[in-house]
């Protein structure tokens, strides 16, 4: 290999820089229990177990059961005090 070549190789091409806006996502009302057991922060049976004793407010839309994320929080809070 050449030095010409071997300094092609070794040289990473510019990139130019850009400051892209981001947005902030808005925040989701309804999850699916697997998220709310990770906003929760507990396991996927222990959000079963809360949603069967009333403790998480859920829907059903179609076959999909929907966990409200404001319950999710509710019950943070009231651990937390």
């Amino acid at each position: 290999m050449t030095p010409a070549v071997a300094e092609r190789r070794r040289k990473k091409p510019e990139i130019a820089s850009v400051e892209y806006q981001t947005k902030e996502e808005p925040k989701p009302i309804w999850v699916r229990p697997k998220a709310a057991a990770k906003l929760g922060g507990f396991g996927l049976t222990r959000c079963y177990e809360l949603i069967a004793d009333g403790q998480l407010e859920t829907r059903k839309v179609g076959g999909m059961r929907l966990v409200k994320v404001a319950s999710i929080e509710a019950l943070g809070a009231a651990s937390a005090e």
